[in-house]
């Protein structure tokens, strides 16, 4: 595929008539040379895209693909659409609207911005039909990396380590026990070695039971990261692993908590015998609850800050290894 191209002529009708044959939206994962990363093929009404594990680090510039994919219904690019686009940080997203006799109609395209315009971070392009697109796909791409990287900060902090946004949700009416725990959560992270790019705090009636935060605030933090270069997000309240998993999913960022932070400081310091079997005994507890089936929050774990100490305590461990680990901690300390 010619990589100034969104989608060829001949692709984008290929994908409509299929589409329209099997009653499914079918999309593509396009790296920025024009190779296909991904087919995917969802229901009537949308895809589901998975974990882009391989694809560029997290955090701090676009993925480097963007998707091209039909809408069945006669919609223009939807809110998930749009979601997919912020919290995955695409290139680029394109719907091909499918007319009732399989043929494209038009490319519906939209981008990231790095800064909100008229409230929104993303920036529709004029429809164009297939056969024929006036834009380059990647002088628009160009672009908007480059517009990512004015409004950046000049000075590139902690450039090979971790750079983090501090999180606090807080269900109470003053904001001023919220701010004092931000300013320890801050000092923790910088004992760590962890660059503190930004914080936030979001007061709330209630946490919202999946993200913790709402949606909208977290979109907005997504675009912050992608601004500000950062590549991991330190919540200041204790994450269950269900909102570590979402959090993960939708936005591909690393997630930690205060207490995987804590005791990433532990293993760091702890120098006797005693202290390390301790702290890793700390980790392994901590990890085991955290652990399923297919975790792919966890999985993302694996390197960098909350990650340190036993190396055992990865994703590929399950259940009963750890606890005869943890068993096996417990007899040395016991002795």
């Amino acid at each position: 595929m010619p990589p100034e191209l969104i989608v060829s002529p001949e692709l984008a009708r290929a994908m409509s008539e299929i589409s329209r044959e099997i009653g499914r939206q079918v999309g593509l994962l396009i790296e920025r040379s024009g190779k296909v990363f991904m087919v995917l093929v969802g229901d009537h009404r949308q895809l589901v895209i998975p974990p882009l594990a391989g694809l560029r680090s997290a955090g701090g510039r676009l993925k480097g693909v963007r998707l091209v994919h039909t809408h069945l219904a006669g919609e223009d690019l939807t809110d998930d659409d749009l979601m997919d686009l912020l919290f995955l940080r695409l290139d680029l997203i394109t719907a091909i609207k499918v007319q009732e006799d399989g043929l494209p109609e038009r490319l519906y395209s939209a981008h990231l911005l790095p800064a909100p315009r008229a409230g929104k971070p993303w920036n529709f392009l004029e429809p164009e039909v297939p056969s024929q697109q006036q834009s380059s796909c990647a002088e628009t791409i160009s672009l908007v990396e480059a517009e990512f990287a004015r409004t950046r900060p000049h000075k590139d902090q902690a450039a090979g380590g971790d750079r983090a946004i501090l999180v606090s949700v807080t269900t109470a009416r003053s904001k001023q026990a919220a701010q004092e725990s931000m300013d320890e959560l801050a000092e923790l992270a910088t004992s760590a070695g962890v660059a503190v790019l930004d914080t936030v705090i979001q007061q709330r009636r209630e946490m919202n039971p999946r993200f913790i935060l709402g949606k909208g605030k977290l979109g907005e933090i997504m675009l912050d990261a992608l601004r500000l270069n950062a590549n991991l997000l330190i919540f200041d309240q204790e994450l269950n692993p269900s909102q570590i998993r979402s959090i993960t999913d939708h936005t591909e960022i690393r997630v930690i908590d205060r207490t995987q932070l804590i005791l990433d400081i532990f293993a760091r310091r702890a120098r006797s015998r005693e202290g390390k079997l301790q702290i890793e005994m700390a980790q392994l507890k901590y990890m085991l609850p955290r652990l399923g089936s297919r975790d792919d929050a966890l999985s993302r774990l694996t390197g960098g800050i909350g990650a340190r100490g036993p190396g055992e305590t990865r994703i590929e461990i399950d259940r009963r290894r750890i606890n005869d680990r943890l068993a096996r901690l417990a007899k040395e300390l016991k002795a």
